[in-house]
């Protein structure tokens, strides 16, 4: 258990949230590891996504790939680039071919800033470009 919340709390403050709140049911709703999970839950920007979005505003017109571990960092971090005003187009293993081929064409042709991508057991992409 602890290997996972550690390879979570390394993705993302939202990855682990979800990983600490999992261990917590596993335990029948252990209060400490459902604590641990709200304090993670309440981090509003991990690391990792600060430096991201400074990357992505410093250098607006360089398209970047960047690459998340968990399910959670990639729908965490579509959601803050959307907030951001950081166009994007979601890129997921599950995807049909055609939705895939559509986010590869927004991401190519379009101004879009991220394209967000998810493999079943693999790790997951942002690709990105800064242009506003």
């Amino acid at each position: 258990m602890l290997h996972h919340l550690l390879s979570a709390a390394g993705s993302s403050p939202a990855a682990a949230a979800s990983a600490a709140s999992r261990i917590a049911d596993k335990l029948d709703g252990d209060k400490t590891w459902r604590a641990l999970a709200d304090r993670f839950a309440a981090i509003p920007c991990g690391g990792k996504e600060a430096a991201l979005l400074n990357l992505l505003r410093r250098n607006a017109d360089e398209k970047k790939l960047v690459f998340v571990q968990s399910r959670e960092t990639l729908e965490h971090l579509a959601a803050r680039l959307q907030a951001e005003g950081i166009g994007h187009a979601r890129f997921d293993g599950s995807m049909s071919g055609p939705d895939k081929d559509a986010a590869i064409a927004i991401f190519r042709e379009q101004f879009a800033r991220a394209a967000v991508h998810r493999r079943p057991a693999a790790k997951a992409a942002i690709s990105s470009s800064a242009t506003r």
